[in-house]
């Protein structure tokens, strides 16, 4: 099995991942004969042994003449994880605190400077999803198909981690639905900063893809097979967008 992908996504560097799996290959070993096992230039394991010794996953084994390295066993790599969850837990705690003190970007950021950015795939429309979380507004104006399309792109655990912040950040969210779920429990979305109406009946047949709007963005969702997002940045077209949706919004009905 290729490891060096999971250890890339650990965090390892490629260099430190293929320094390291030979090294546990080798047990002990000096840095000249890992530099010809991984065809690797001397210089850079050295630089790799030295990182992953601050990682913890590699020690110093005192003997005389040349230093020699070995590898930590793999379980070692789960304390490395405890310890950067435990640092991403504290630097996320500093970041809320830190928010506030931040410069604002003005109210027409978005004018001067237009983009587009294209999403494809669950993870990558996970990260469009996050960019909600920033909403300065505290607002977002959404259309969603149903509650089913939701689950076509975003987890049930994503969701609840979603809607955890977006609650802890004070956003409110508003909801127009093309159709009422059926069963209840997909209602994840169903918390206390969420209002929701179900669109006019003429219209409900040809919603088919989610749009999020705030701020100066409007994100366009496609659901499967497609699966893939456009994020807009443009304070115009934004504000054209939140027109048609009041529009919407108030020829829909509301919900129980």
């Amino acid at each position: 099995m290729n490891l060096l992908p999971f250890l890339l996504s650990l965090g390892l560097s490629e260099t430190e991942s293929k320094v390291y799996l030979k090294l546990l290959a080798l047990g002990t070993s000096e840095a000249g004969l890992i530099a010809v096992e991984t065809r690797v230039k001397r210089t850079t394991v050295y630089h790799a042994l030295v990182t992953l010794q601050e990682k913890g996953l590699v020690h110093i084994v005192g003997r005389a003449g040349a230093t020699r390295y070995h590898a930590e066993p793999p379980e070692h790599l789960t304390t490395m994880l405890a310890r950067r969850t435990h640092e991403l837990e504290r630097l996320g705690r500093e970041t809320t605190k830190l928010l506030p003190f931040f410069p604002t970007l003005p109210d027409d950021a978005g004018r001067t400077m237009p983009h587009v950015e294209f999403y494809r795939g669950k993870e990558g429309l996970q990260n469009l999803s996050d960019q909600t979380l920033v909403c300065r507004s505290k607002e977002i104006l959404a259309i969603v198909p149903n509650f089913s399309a939701i689950q076509q792109c975003f987890s049930p655990d994503y969701m609840r981690k979603n809607i955890t912040k977006k609650c802890q950040s004070g956003i409110v969210t508003k909801t127009i639905f093309a159709e009422a779920a059926a069963d209840t429990s997909l209602q994840l979305n169903n918390y206390s900063g969420r209002e929701a109406r179900l669109a006019p009946p003429e219209m409900q047949r040809s919603l088919r893809s989610i749009v999020m709007i705030w701020d100066n963005h409007v994100a366009t969702i496609s659901l499967l097979p497609e699966l893939f997002g456009l994020l807009v940045t443009s304070f115009d077209y934004s504000e054209t967008m939140k027109a048609l949706w009041q529009t919407i919004w108030v020829q829909s009905e509301a919900t129980g």
